[in-house]
């Protein structure tokens, strides 16, 4: 039975009474307890991504300005969604919709979801309109959830209308006591007659690494995972399951074996202000970027000394680029 998707989100992260910590972690972090936030379980909330009393309002690269972006009603209930490419999703709790518009291209999604509001399906429709005509495209996605609330699986596809395009993805993630192991995704398509298939194959490792507190998904996380189109960024919202229960210091892509290391400062309540990537590449070349975090009350945040983010000349994203010629 389809269940609206206003009650996915005033249900989502902290109305799903979950604990970040497994018992071995330390809850003083890696700095021996020195000033550092302390770990503990989620604090239950009527109110939607309320990360222990704050809602997060944007992670924003530091150079371009360009990522995530929230907005909230009255009751806190998600309003719109504003992703990297600066589309914005609208949330309809009357109708469970969400609603993406711009002056040529229109976006329909209907949602269904678990009793403890987690999405478990999204189906939507993408009209485009052209010189040469009306162009419809239909997508699904499909999740999977541990009993934790661990996001465990994601099934991708789309389908032209009127045309044989078509693209499947699979993306499977491994945990263990509340730690994300891996993503391991498994990717084809046909576009324009022309055939593809590629995988991307992530780990990641935790060494020295800070409690999250609120496990919170991060942003290198979620563009290593690499979720196709405008949902990657409702994973920074908790409506697709809670992150590992520790922030991971380094991503590696086991496909290219490139690899980033990822520094964060934390505010006294566990949260990342700011997140610091160093992706190592081939030959020795490395590039630093770095985005931060925006809360609804800052008035708590006492900050740890931030790393000073590298001055380099331009953005280069972890993320893998698909290697098709679709554009």
């Amino acid at each position: 039975m389809k269940k609206i998707f206003a009650f996915a989100v005033a249900a989502a992260l902290c109305g799903i009474s979950v604990s970040c910590g497994s018992d071995d972690d330390d809850p003083n972090g890696p700095d021996g307890g020195n000033g550092g936030p302390s770990a503990g379980p989620v604090v239950p909330s009527q109110s939607p991504s309320n990360f222990g009393g704050v809602r997060l309002m944007s992670v924003l690269d530091d150079e371009y300005g360009y990522g995530s972006r929230f907005t909230y009603d009255a009751a806190g209930l998600i309003k719109t969604v504003t992703d990297d490419s600066n589309e914005t999703y609208i949330v309809d709790f009357a109708t469970g919709t969400v609603t993406y518009r711009e002056y040529n291209e229109e976006e329909i999604w209907h949602i269904t979801n678990t009793d403890s509001g987690l999405i478990t399906s999204v189906s939507s429709t993408l009209t485009e309109h052209e010189e040469s005509g009306v162009v419809i495209t239909d997508v699904t996605w499909n999740f999977s959830y541990d009993s934790s609330g661990h996001l465990i699986e994601a099934v991708y596809e789309e389908r032209g209308r009127g045309n044989s395009d078509w693209m499947k993805g699979s993306t499977t993630l491994t945990w263990s006591n509340g730690l994300l192991l891996s993503a391991y995704g498994t990717y084809s398509e046909v576009y324009e007659g022309e055939s593809d298939s590629w995988t991307n194959n992530i780990t990641f490792e935790y060494d020295n690494a800070y409690p999250n507190a609120f496990c919170q998904y991060t942003d290198e996380v979620i563009s290593a995972i690499d979720l196709d189109g405008g949902i990657e960024p409702f994973m920074f919202v908790g409506v697709l399951g809670i992150g590992p229960n520790k922030y991971p210091t380094k991503i590696i892509d086991n496909d290219s074996q490139e690899y980033s290391d990822v520094q964060y400062s934390l505010n006294a309540q566990g949260l990342v202000k700011s997140e610091i990537d160093t992706s190592h590449y081939g030959g020795g070349y490395s590039y630093s970027s770095s985005v931060t975090y925006t809360y609804s009350d800052e008035s708590a945040a006492q900050n740890r000394p931030a790393v000073a983010p590298s001055k380099a000349k331009k953005h280069i994203s972890f993320r893998k680029q698909r290697p098709s010629s679709r554009k």
